[in-house]
Parts: C-alpha cells; structure tokens; sequence
C-alpha cells in the first residue's frame, strides 16, 4: 500500500479503537452502594467486550481472502481496494466520533486518531 495511504487507514482504524476504548469505559460506569465503580477495559466486562470487538478481526481476515480471489480475478485492483478501504475506515471514524459526542456531550470536540 502507498505509505501515505496506509497511514491514513492506520490513523482512521486507531481513532475507530479508542473510540471503542471510550464507550466501553463510559458505558459500564455504574455507581453502586454510593461508590463509582469503573468498568474500563481492564476490567473483566470491559476485557470481554473488547475481546469480542477485537473478535472482529477473523472477520476481516475472511474479507481480506475473499479480496485476494477478487483481484486475481480483476474484479479490482489492489489500488481501488485500498482506497475504498480507506474512505471506508475514514467514514467509520466521521460515525464513531458523532456517535461519542452525541453520547458524552461533556467530550466538545474531541477527535480519535
């Protein structure tokens, strides 16, 4: 991949986790007999959720065989792949961050990646 190119689908793919990283953390804080109990991912909920977004990943290993069959077929080319890739990683991050501003509006502005 084009080094300029993988280090946006890099950047955009890391914004994507900590974002993750953030809702898993906000969404499991609970206060329990008048004390804040954080579930973050160090913690075993948080742990086990993270594992099954990370679970995701034999998904992308099917996509990435099914892309290989599909260039060699020239179906594609690997440089359209990659930039769909990256427009989609790109879109994914746009979502993720509107999804946590909207869900913690004390964030402002915060960006991922």
């Amino acid at each position: 991949m084009d080094p300029k190119l993988q280090a946006r689908y890099d950047a955009a793919m890391h914004g994507v986790l900590s974002a993750i990283a953030l809702d898993i953390t906000r969404t499991f804080e609970q206060v329990r007999d008048g004390s804040l109990m954080r579930v973050d991912c160090d913690h075993p909920l948080g742990k086990y959720l993270k594992m099954m977004r990370v679970g995701l990943d034999g998904t992308l290993a099917s996509q990435g065989g099914l892309t290989d069959l599909l260039i060699k077929k020239g179906v594609f080319t690997l440089d359209e792949y990659q930039l769909a890739m990256t427009v989609a990683a790109e879109s994914e991050l746009v979502l993720q961050t509107e999804r946590m501003r909207e869900r913690y509006p004390d964030l402002g502005d915060v960006t991922f990646g």
